[in-house]
Protein backbone atom coordinates (compact mmCIF):
# COMPACT_ATOMS: atom_id res chain seq x y z
CA UNK A 1 0.00 0.00 0.00
CA UNK A 2 2.89 2.52 0.70
CA UNK A 3 3.90 1.75 -3.10
CA UNK A 4 1.54 4.48 -3.87
CA UNK A 5 0.18 8.21 -2.29
CA UNK A 6 -3.03 7.99 -1.55
CA UNK A 7 -3.63 10.26 1.43
CA UNK A 8 -1.54 12.08 4.30
CA UNK A 9 -1.74 14.45 7.06
CA UNK A 10 -0.01 16.89 9.13
CA UNK A 11 -0.86 17.41 12.52
CA UNK A 12 0.26 20.82 14.12
CA UNK A 13 0.32 20.63 17.97
CA UNK A 14 1.97 22.43 20.83
CA UNK A 15 2.59 21.39 23.95
CA UNK A 16 2.60 23.42 27.52
CA UNK A 17 4.69 22.29 30.03
CA UNK A 18 1.88 22.38 33.65
CA UNK A 19 4.80 21.13 35.92
CA UNK A 20 8.47 20.59 35.01
CA UNK A 21 9.49 18.39 32.66
CA UNK A 22 12.44 15.73 32.85
CA UNK A 23 13.77 14.11 29.31
CA UNK A 24 17.20 12.58 30.54
CA UNK A 25 20.59 12.64 28.37
CA UNK A 26 21.95 9.37 27.71
CA UNK A 27 25.22 11.26 29.77
CA UNK A 28 26.03 13.59 31.57
CA UNK A 29 28.50 15.65 29.51
CA UNK A 30 32.26 16.37 30.73
CA UNK A 31 31.54 19.35 32.99
CA UNK A 32 32.32 18.47 36.40
CA UNK A 33 30.22 20.82 38.18
CA UNK A 34 27.27 19.30 35.93
CA UNK A 35 24.26 17.92 37.21
CA UNK A 36 24.16 13.72 38.07
CA UNK A 37 20.80 13.83 35.45
CA UNK A 38 20.46 16.49 32.89
CA UNK A 39 18.19 17.51 30.08
CA UNK A 40 19.17 16.69 26.85
CA UNK A 41 19.55 19.26 24.02
CA UNK A 42 20.26 19.35 20.39
CA UNK A 43 21.99 22.15 18.91
CA UNK A 44 19.74 23.96 16.40
CA UNK A 45 21.44 25.77 13.15
CA UNK A 46 19.64 28.74 13.38
CA UNK A 47 18.39 29.18 16.93
CA UNK A 48 21.59 27.69 18.51
CA UNK A 49 21.76 24.41 21.80
CA UNK A 50 18.55 24.09 23.24
CA UNK A 51 16.47 21.87 24.95
CA UNK A 52 13.90 20.25 22.92
CA UNK A 53 11.37 17.06 23.27
CA UNK A 54 12.24 14.34 21.41
CA UNK A 55 9.86 12.98 18.67
CA UNK A 56 10.75 9.33 19.82
CA UNK A 57 9.97 10.26 23.45
CA UNK A 58 6.65 11.89 22.10
CA UNK A 59 5.64 9.06 20.36
CA UNK A 60 7.00 6.47 22.88
CA UNK A 61 4.69 8.03 24.89
CA UNK A 62 1.34 8.30 22.00
CA UNK A 63 1.87 4.95 21.08
CA UNK A 64 1.77 3.22 24.70
CA UNK A 65 -1.08 5.66 25.17
CA UNK A 66 -3.19 4.18 22.28
CA UNK A 67 -2.05 0.40 22.80
CA UNK A 68 -3.72 1.05 26.35
CA UNK A 69 -6.96 2.20 25.02
CA UNK A 70 -7.05 -0.11 22.33
CA UNK A 71 -6.36 -3.03 24.77
CA UNK A 72 -9.68 -1.97 26.86
CA UNK A 73 -11.90 -0.93 24.18
CA UNK A 74 -11.07 -4.54 21.50
CA UNK A 75 -12.84 -7.53 21.59
CA UNK A 76 -9.59 -9.29 20.96
CA UNK A 77 -5.71 -8.16 21.17
CA UNK A 78 -6.15 -4.65 19.32
CA UNK A 79 -2.39 -4.33 20.74
CA UNK A 80 0.55 -6.33 21.47
CA UNK A 81 2.80 -6.19 23.64
CA UNK A 82 5.72 -5.12 21.07
CA UNK A 83 8.81 -6.41 23.57
CA UNK A 84 6.84 -9.94 25.13
CA UNK A 85 6.99 -13.22 23.38
CA UNK A 86 4.85 -13.28 20.40
CA UNK A 87 4.53 -9.68 19.15
CA UNK A 88 3.19 -8.53 15.81
CA UNK A 89 6.41 -9.02 13.83
CA UNK A 90 7.47 -12.05 15.18
CA UNK A 91 4.11 -13.47 14.22
CA UNK A 92 4.58 -12.20 10.76
CA UNK A 93 8.15 -13.04 10.27
CA UNK A 94 7.67 -15.41 7.66
CA UNK A 95 5.34 -13.63 5.78
CA UNK A 96 7.46 -10.73 5.36
CA UNK A 97 10.24 -12.82 3.89
CA UNK A 98 7.89 -13.90 1.24
CA UNK A 99 7.29 -10.16 0.48
CA UNK A 100 3.58 -10.87 1.00
CA UNK A 101 2.75 -7.23 2.56
CA UNK A 102 -0.84 -7.24 2.75
CA UNK A 103 -0.57 -10.56 4.68
CA UNK A 104 1.34 -8.82 7.02
CA UNK A 105 -0.86 -6.16 7.31
CA UNK A 106 -3.54 -8.07 8.19
CA UNK A 107 -2.12 -10.19 10.40
CA UNK A 108 -1.10 -7.08 12.80
CA UNK A 109 -2.54 -5.82 15.88
CA UNK A 110 -4.60 -2.05 15.48
CA UNK A 111 -1.36 -0.33 16.84
CA UNK A 112 1.17 -1.98 15.00
CA UNK A 113 -0.62 -0.90 11.71
CA UNK A 114 -0.80 2.76 12.94
CA UNK A 115 2.95 2.83 14.42
CA UNK A 116 4.35 -0.07 12.51
CA UNK A 117 6.93 -3.07 13.84
CA UNK A 118 9.94 -5.33 12.87
CA UNK A 119 7.63 -6.31 9.39
CA UNK A 120 5.62 -3.53 9.24
CA UNK A 121 6.60 -0.05 8.66
CA UNK A 122 4.17 3.10 10.66
CA UNK A 123 1.77 5.11 9.35
CA UNK A 124 2.85 7.56 11.89
CA UNK A 125 5.61 9.84 12.22
CA UNK A 126 6.07 12.13 15.19
CA UNK A 127 8.83 14.97 14.99
CA UNK A 128 10.98 16.51 17.39
CA UNK A 129 9.10 19.69 19.25
CA UNK A 130 11.31 23.13 19.53
CA UNK A 131 10.86 25.62 21.94
CA UNK A 132 9.93 28.06 18.74
CA UNK A 133 7.71 28.28 16.10
CA UNK A 134 10.42 29.31 13.43
CA UNK A 135 12.78 26.58 12.31
CA UNK A 136 13.61 29.01 9.53
CA UNK A 137 13.66 32.33 10.21
CA UNK A 138 14.18 35.19 12.67
CA UNK A 139 12.04 34.69 16.28
CA UNK A 140 9.60 36.59 17.48
CA UNK A 141 10.01 38.34 20.68
CA UNK A 142 7.70 35.82 22.47
CA UNK A 143 9.08 33.19 21.04
CA UNK A 144 12.41 34.67 22.55
CA UNK A 145 11.06 34.79 25.83
CA UNK A 146 10.07 31.51 25.59
CA UNK A 147 13.46 29.95 24.39
CA UNK A 148 14.91 31.44 27.42
CA UNK A 149 12.69 30.47 29.22
CA UNK A 150 13.12 27.13 28.14
CA UNK A 151 16.70 26.88 28.69
CA UNK A 152 17.05 28.31 32.06
CA UNK A 153 16.54 25.28 33.66
CA UNK A 154 16.09 24.29 37.14
CA UNK A 155 18.18 22.46 39.55
CA UNK A 156 15.62 19.79 42.03
CA UNK A 157 17.67 18.32 44.95
CA UNK A 158 16.68 14.54 44.73
CA UNK A 159 16.89 12.00 47.32
CA UNK A 160 16.72 8.07 48.53
CA UNK A 161 14.80 7.75 51.93
CA UNK A 162 16.15 4.87 53.91
CA UNK A 163 12.65 2.26 54.23
CA UNK A 164 13.86 1.35 57.39
CA UNK A 165 14.48 4.96 59.27
CA UNK A 166 12.84 6.86 57.20
CA UNK A 167 15.53 9.57 56.70
CA UNK A 168 18.19 10.37 53.75
CA UNK A 169 20.51 7.48 52.67
CA UNK A 170 23.83 8.15 52.81
CA UNK A 171 25.48 9.19 49.90
CA UNK A 172 22.54 9.21 47.92
CA UNK A 173 21.92 12.66 47.40
CA UNK A 174 21.67 13.67 43.47
CA UNK A 175 20.52 16.95 41.59
CA UNK A 176 18.63 17.16 38.35
CA UNK A 177 17.81 19.82 35.40
CA UNK A 178 14.50 20.44 34.68
CA UNK A 179 12.34 22.13 32.01
CA UNK A 180 10.42 24.52 34.12
CA UNK A 181 6.45 24.56 34.00
CA UNK A 182 4.46 27.41 31.77
CA UNK A 183 7.30 26.46 28.83
CA UNK A 184 6.01 25.76 24.73
CA UNK A 185 7.24 23.27 22.32
CA UNK A 186 6.07 23.16 18.99
CA UNK A 187 6.10 20.55 16.81
CA UNK A 188 4.02 17.81 13.99
CA UNK A 189 2.91 14.57 13.59
CA UNK A 190 2.04 13.03 10.22
CA UNK A 191 -0.07 10.01 8.96
CA UNK A 192 0.70 8.63 5.88
CA UNK A 193 -1.97 6.36 4.17
CA UNK A 194 -4.13 6.63 6.89
CA UNK A 195 -7.71 5.59 7.70
CA UNK A 196 -10.56 7.65 9.49
CA UNK A 197 -9.92 5.83 13.01
CA UNK A 198 -5.89 6.28 13.03
CA UNK A 199 -6.28 9.66 13.09
CA UNK A 200 -8.35 9.50 15.87
CA UNK A 201 -6.77 7.46 17.47
CA UNK A 202 -4.19 10.03 17.10
CA UNK A 203 -6.37 13.17 18.39
CA UNK A 204 -7.06 10.70 21.37
CA UNK A 205 -4.04 10.03 22.73
CA UNK A 206 -2.95 13.99 22.35
CA UNK A 207 -6.44 14.48 24.81
CA UNK A 208 -5.07 12.26 27.50
CA UNK A 209 -2.15 14.66 27.40
CA UNK A 210 -4.08 17.44 27.42
CA UNK A 211 -6.33 16.31 30.59
CA UNK A 212 -2.97 15.08 32.88
CA UNK A 213 -3.91 11.41 31.71
CA UNK A 214 -0.32 10.54 30.26
CA UNK A 215 2.70 12.35 30.53
CA UNK A 216 5.91 13.28 29.37
CA UNK A 217 9.73 12.45 30.02
CA UNK A 218 10.48 11.11 33.68
CA UNK A 219 9.52 11.23 37.29
CA UNK A 220 6.19 11.01 36.43
CA UNK A 221 4.85 9.46 39.78
CA UNK A 222 7.02 12.49 41.07
CA UNK A 223 4.28 14.63 39.52
CA UNK A 224 6.69 15.83 36.42
CA UNK A 225 5.52 15.82 32.92
CA UNK A 226 2.28 17.12 33.05
CA UNK A 227 1.34 19.36 29.44
CA UNK A 228 -1.09 20.68 27.94
CA UNK A 229 -1.27 19.16 24.33
CA UNK A 230 -3.10 21.66 21.76
CA UNK A 231 -3.62 20.56 17.80
CA UNK A 232 -3.29 24.08 16.58
CA UNK A 233 -3.93 23.37 12.90
CA UNK A 234 -4.21 19.96 10.48
CA UNK A 235 -3.11 19.54 7.03
CA UNK A 236 -4.33 17.01 4.96
CA UNK A 237 -4.04 15.94 0.89
CA UNK A 238 -5.01 13.13 -0.98
CA UNK A 239 -5.01 11.68 -4.50
CA UNK A 240 -7.02 13.55 -6.92
CA UNK A 241 -10.13 11.87 -8.33
CA UNK A 242 -12.05 14.45 -10.56
CA UNK A 243 -11.54 17.75 -12.04
CA UNK A 244 -12.28 19.29 -8.93
CA UNK A 245 -11.40 18.32 -5.34
CA UNK A 246 -13.89 16.23 -3.42
CA UNK A 247 -14.74 15.82 0.26
CA UNK A 248 -11.19 14.08 2.24
CA UNK A 249 -11.59 10.99 2.56
CA UNK A 250 -9.69 7.89 4.26
CA UNK A 251 -7.57 5.44 2.56
CA UNK A 252 -10.50 2.93 2.62
CA UNK A 253 -12.22 4.88 0.19
CA UNK A 254 -9.32 5.72 -1.50
CA UNK A 255 -8.00 2.20 -2.89
CA UNK A 256 -10.08 -0.26 -4.47
CA UNK A 257 -12.27 -2.81 -2.75
CA UNK A 258 -10.13 -5.52 -3.88
CA UNK A 259 -6.69 -3.94 -2.49
CA UNK A 260 -9.28 -3.20 0.95
CA UNK A 261 -9.75 -6.51 0.93
CA UNK A 262 -6.50 -7.97 0.95
CA UNK A 263 -5.11 -5.64 3.46
CA UNK A 264 -7.80 -5.99 5.96
CA UNK A 265 -9.07 -2.57 6.45
CA UNK A 266 -11.29 -1.88 9.05
CA UNK A 267 -15.03 -0.45 7.60
CA UNK A 268 -14.16 3.16 6.98
CA UNK A 269 -15.69 6.08 8.25
CA UNK A 270 -16.74 9.29 7.09
CA UNK A 271 -15.12 12.48 7.47
CA UNK A 272 -15.79 15.96 7.58
CA UNK A 273 -16.35 17.82 4.26
CA UNK A 274 -13.88 20.55 3.75
CA UNK A 275 -13.24 22.80 0.76
CA UNK A 276 -10.24 22.07 -0.67
CA UNK A 277 -8.16 23.05 -3.28
CA UNK A 278 -5.54 21.21 -6.19
CA UNK A 279 -2.17 21.49 -5.08
CA UNK A 280 0.08 20.22 -7.48
CA UNK A 281 -0.98 16.76 -8.22
CA UNK A 282 -2.68 16.68 -5.09
CA UNK A 283 -5.91 18.12 -3.34
CA UNK A 284 -5.14 19.80 -0.53
CA UNK A 285 -7.57 20.52 2.61
CA UNK A 286 -6.41 23.26 5.55
CA UNK A 287 -8.44 23.20 8.43
CA UNK A 288 -8.42 25.78 10.98
CA UNK A 289 -7.89 25.98 14.29
CA UNK A 290 -11.88 26.55 14.86
CA UNK A 291 -12.64 23.29 12.71
CA UNK A 292 -10.49 20.99 14.53
CA UNK A 293 -12.69 20.29 17.14
CA UNK A 294 -15.14 18.43 14.39
CA UNK A 295 -12.68 16.56 13.11
CA UNK A 296 -11.38 15.14 16.40
CA UNK A 297 -15.50 14.57 17.25
CA UNK A 298 -15.70 12.60 13.40
CA UNK A 299 -12.94 10.78 13.50
CA UNK A 300 -13.58 9.47 17.84
CA UNK A 301 -16.74 8.21 16.30
CA UNK A 302 -14.51 6.46 13.40
CA UNK A 303 -12.37 4.87 16.07
CA UNK A 304 -15.58 3.87 17.82
CA UNK A 305 -17.18 2.13 14.91
CA UNK A 306 -13.37 0.59 13.91
CA UNK A 307 -13.22 -1.00 17.40
CA UNK A 308 -16.38 -2.57 18.09
CA UNK A 309 -16.42 -6.69 17.64
CA UNK A 310 -12.60 -6.27 16.27
CA UNK A 311 -11.55 -9.52 15.48
CA UNK A 312 -7.73 -10.22 14.88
Amino acid sequence: MFKASYNRALVRMELTTVTPLSIRAGDIGLDPAGCELVCIRTRHALHGRTVFVPGSSLKGVLRSTIEAQLRSTTDATGACDPLGSNPCGKRSKDLAKDNNGPAVHQHSCLACRMFGSTTLKGRCSVRDEFPFHSATGDLTEEEHRNLTAANTVEIRPGVAIDRLSGSVKGGAVFEQEMVPAGVSFWGDAALENFQAWQLGLLFGALRELDEGYAQLGSGKTKGLGVVRARVLSLLMEQKPEGNEPVRPKGVGHLIGAKEATDYGLLPEHELPESAGVRHGIMDRFVISPESVGVWEEATARAVAAATTGVKL
